[in-house]
């Protein structure tokens, strides 16, 4: 039986080719990851609001306990009522939430004194005060004391909701998006602008 032997320059070919192929792949890779982190640490403007996901038009009950940062109890319905909501669900350990938090201070400043703001965690009351705090935002946040009510159907976070005057859930949207893009505001003026009609 005859072997084949194989060269010095063959094995070196080989290794160099092997070595290559190694670079090409982790650099792809970390491209791939560095995209990612980009896109979750974009400014708030950068990141591109994408259209409602779902015309959702469901009523959704509002008779639902939260508790203020300060410890009170409150009732989403008796505490916005008729007005538009703005409710969110998020986390500080959620990356995507704390991505589109500037663009909630943002749509915040734009609308306080007309609509409601919800934006709840099942977190301790001293991690989200803690959070608040750190990073200067306005917008009211609330620990959640109940189950999500099983409308909002809820299975990722962030999921933003706003819900109208005749407590239908209007716009649903899961994941991270520039909540103070013009098309928001245009869209959440139309909401106050139009009158309920509760049966």
């Amino acid at each position: 039986m005859r072997f084949k032997f194989v060269n010095k320059n063959s094995v070196i070919g080989f290794l160099i080719g092997a070595v290559i192929s190694a670079s090409i792949i982790t650099a792809g890779i970390y491209v791939y990851i560095q995209k990612q982190i980009n896109e979750l640490s974009m400014p708030a403007g950068v990141i591109h609001l994408s259209p409602p996901e779902i015309p959702v038009e469901t009523r959704v009950n509002l008779n639902w306990n939260l508790r203020t940062l300060s410890g009170t109890q409150i009732n989403l319905a008796d505490e916005y009522e008729d007005k538009v909501i703005f409710i969110n669900f998020w986390a500080t350990w959620c990356p995507p939430c704390i991505a589109e938090m500037p663009s909630i201070e943002k749509l915040y400043q734009k609308f306080k004194d007309r609509i409601g703001f919800a934006c709840i965690s099942n977190e301790s009351l001293g991690t989200i005060k803690e959070y608040k705090t750190k990073n200067k935002y306005s917008f009211t946040m609330y620990q959640s004391e109940m189950d999500v009510p099983k409308e909002f159907n809820l299975t990722i976070i962030p999921a933003t909701f706003i819900i109208s005057r005749d407590r239908i859930i209007a716009f649903k949207h899961e994941g991270p998006a520039d909540w103070g893009h013009q098309k928001v505001i245009e869209y959440i003026e139309a909401l106050i602008d139009q009158p309920p009609e509760l049966s």
